[in-house]
Order: structure tokens, then C-alpha cells, then sequence
């Protein structure tokens, strides 16, 4: 008697819960692409932090910095996610060899991806990011500069998948020119 009544109070609650929550997906929080947006302009300063770590050359700092984010027309959710997956990637080979564990991939179901879904994911990557750079330069390493909210204006998908992908081109330059790293000894 008790298992029926579970069994009609789960009916009850899977009545009355979000579609999206019910199929496995990360329920919509009212999340914007500005907040998005936001997020990349702060992996995208940490990068260029990271990228002292890798070389002292000056020109080629200002190269990293003034590469410009190309303009991509039409892109939604789902797609801004597949590149963050693709830059995820590209951080988890650094992460290896910095011996810290991978990043967490996120939603599968690219028909289902929310702005929610997007954030949730690249606040992922800001955090493991900054575990990165830590990992390199000890605790003296300031991060409060790397969680700054900016103004977070009306932004689209395109724009935002704009930021990743200008991050993923600096990734790039990072891992090609990126030279035998020693963590801090402890």
C-alpha cells in the first residue's frame, strides 16, 4: 500500500515539474546571454593572466590582447555550447599537465540547451581556469579581477559565442607557444 502511495505522489510531482527538468535538462533560470557574456570577458582576462605564465615576450602579449572577436551571425544556445565544449577541451590538455582533474562537459542533448545550461557550463570553465593559473603561480595570485560583474547589456548568442571563440583562438596561441611549465613547488 505504502509503494502505491509513492508511486502516485512521484506522479503527482512529475505532473506539476518542468518539462525541461523532467527530461534531465538544467531547468531555465531566467539566465540571459549578457550573463553569458560576462562569464567570457572574464576567462578571456584570466587567459591573457595565464599567458605570463607561458611566455615574457611583451609583443606577444599585446598580439594575444589585441586579437579582435570575429563576428558570427545566427547562433543560438546550443551552438555558443558546443564551442564552449570545444574550448573545454583545449583547457583540459593544460589541466593535464598541470596534473588537476578534467572539466565536467556539459548538457548532451543539444535540442534542450538553455541560456541557463550555457552559464552553468562556462562558470565551470571560469572556475577551472582560475584553478589553472593558481596551480602556476601559488596562492599570491590575486583572482577577484577573474569574478568582476560587467555590464551586461543586451547581448546575444552570436555574441557571446563570439567571446568563446576568440578565447578558443587565444587557447591556441597558448598551447603552441607553450613551454615546459613547472607548477610551484609547495
Amino acid at each position: 500500500m505504502a509503494a502505491i502511495g509513492r508511486g502516485i505522489l512521484l506522479a503527482a510531482i512529475l505532473a506539476v515539474s518542468p518539462l525541461d527538468a523532467r527530461a534531465g535538462h538544467t531547468p531555465e533560470m531566467g539566465l540571459k546571454p549578457g550573463q553569458v557574456y560576462n562569464l567570457w570577458t572574464n576567462i578571456n582576462a584570466c587567459l591573457l593572466a595565464f599567458a605570463g605564465i607561458v611566455s615574457d615576450d611583451p609583443d606577444w602579449h599585446e598580439e594575444l590582447a589585441a586579437m579582435p572577436a570575429e563576428s558570427f551571425p545566427g547562433k543560438r544556445p546550443a551552438d555558443v555550447l558546443a564551442q564552449v565544449d570545444r574550448y573545454r577541451a583545449r583547457l583540459d590538455r593544460l589541466r593535464h599537465l598541470a596534473e588537476l582533474t578534467p572539466t565536467q562537459r556539459g548538457p548532451k542533448d543539444q535540442a534542450h540547451i538553455t541560456h541557463s545550461d550555457v552559464y552553468l557550463t562556462s562558470s565551470e570553465v571560469l572556475h577551472a581556469q582560475v584553478e589553472l593559473l593558481i596551480r602556476f603561480t601559488g596562492p599570491e595570485q590575486l583572482v577577484s579581477q577573474f569574478y568582476v560583474r560587467h555590464r551586461e547589456d543586451e547581448k546575444t548568442p552570436s555574441q557571446v559565442f563570439a567571446l568563446v571563440e576568440l578565447a578558443s583562438r587565444r587557447l591556441e596561441q597558448i598551447l603552441a607557444n607553450i613551454g615546459p611549465l613547472n607548477a610551484p613547488t609547495e
